[in-house]
């Protein structure tokens, strides 16, 4: 499973709002293709390019932060580029 060009944009949009200074691309969906959990991958993600910050953080903590910041950017974006219903005039 490779992440689409939105869900990268996403997590990356996720890292920049949290201020991070990572970037999410297609050599880390390779590597973390076999994990169909996202928060899991999150995870996997972190162990793999941000060890060190495990020894101040909980993997579970930034997980569920860098997913719900996710979330909510890919709802935002939802939002921003849905059609309007068409009003029929009456």
């Amino acid at each position: 499973m490779h992440e689409t060009d939105a869900q990268l944009a996403a997590y990356n949009a996720a890292f920049d709002k949290l201020g991070l200074d990572w970037h999410w691309d297609d050599d880390d969906s390779r590597a973390l293709a076999g994990i169909a959990d996202e928060r899991e991958r999150i995870g996997a993600y972190i162990r793999r390019r941000r060890p060190h910050l495990l020894k101040c953080y909980d993997v579970g903590f930034l997980c569920e932060l860098i997913h719900s910041t996710k979330a909510r950017h890919e709802a935002s974006v939802a939002r921003r580029t849905s059609t309007p219903p068409r009003r029929v005039a009456g």
